[in-house]
């Protein structure tokens, strides 16, 4: 059940465990809910999450936090003022004594700290429009969903109309920006397609690819 290492000093040890230890508990939001309310508020709940420092962590317990646009430090925008068309990273917060708090940062990895906050943990990104107002969104765990209806008060679209080219078997692939529409940190985005010459008594062909690399089977 153990091993002994010859010729190694305690403190040598010691050294080695501390330069480890960082690296063996990551920041978790666990079962996060993070829900846009308003043009400029987000709230922040999860029944546990790990907050961490470069050489700590902490468990916390019934998290509950509130995030205001219009707000600096704590509660609000790390610093600085909001920017238009910006997706922002919600962080969650908390000081050595284990008070918690809420974090809106430009930045998906290093935000500016609060005084007396060292913890953080990451949860997810909203969207600022062009208006300098938050989507309505809906995040559970690591997953998030536009709310259409008020802002933006229809579905966004990546692309509409003729994109891309067919001819016989050649697909000639577009490539639409899709940075309006996911942050930066998502991997993998959930995409719903409409055949809308079809459902006016047309006739289309619709292909959808990971990369302009794809080459059908």
């Amino acid at each position: 059940g153990g091993f002994v290492v010859l010729g190694v000093t305690k403190a040598y040890v010691d050294a080695a465990v501390a330069a480890v230890a960082p690296l063996a508990v990551l920041a978790d939001p666990g079962n996060v809910l993070v829900t846009v309310s308003s043009n400029t508020a987000i709230s922040v709940s999860s029944p546990s999450a790990v907050v961490t420092t470069t050489s700590a962590a902490m468990k916390l317990s019934s998290v509950s936090v509130s995030i205001a646009t219009g707000s600096s430090g704590a509660g609000g925008l790390d610093t600085g003022t909001l920017s238009t068309s910006t997706w922002y990273y919600v962080w969650l917060i908390a000081k050595a004594d284990g008070t918690t708090s809420g974090l809106l940062s430009a930045s998906a990895t290093a935000p500016t700290m609060p005084s007396g906050y060292t913890y953080k943990c990451y949860v997810g990104a909203v969207r600022a429009d062009s208006s300098g107002y938050l989507w309505r969104t809906i995040q559970y765990r690591r997953r998030t969903k536009v709310i259409a209806g008020t802002n933006p008060t229809t579905v966004p679209a990546i692309a509409t109309g003729p994109v891309g080219s067919l001819s016989g078997s050649v697909v000639t692939w577009s490539t639409p920006s899709v940075s309006s529409f996911a942050p930066p940190t998502a991997l993998s985005i959930l995409l719903s397609a409409d055949n809308g010459a079809y459902a006016s008594g047309g006739c289309c062909q619709m292909f959808i690819a990971p990369s302009t690399a794809y080459t059908a089977p």
